[in-house]
């Protein structure tokens, strides 16, 4: 059977990735260390809101399947804490 990739999840998590960049795409049979350390390296670029694999990802697969839909975003304190 077909498998069919979800249109409004961005699996590419580099907006420019390079050919021999293993970590630029977030792949189905990625084992849970493969994706963690690929989420950590995705990231979204200062003014680009287009492009911003992490909150696209959070919104296709958390946001989508919750009750209330919720998501937090907390910052450590060195990085400027929550507002």
């Amino acid at each position: 059977p077909a498998v069919a990739e979800p249109e409004d999840v961005p699996l590419t998590l580099k907006e420019h990735p390079t050919p021999d960049d293993t970590d630029a795409e977030l792949l189905l049979l990625d084992s849970q260390p493969d994706v963690q350390r690929k989420m950590k390296k995705a990231f979204c670029e200062p003014g680009n809101a287009a492009f911003c694999p992490p909150l696209g990802i959070a919104c296709e697969l958390v946001l989508r399947h919750g009750a209330p839909p919720e998501l937090a975003v907390k910052k450590n304190a060195e990085d400027g804490g929550d507002r």
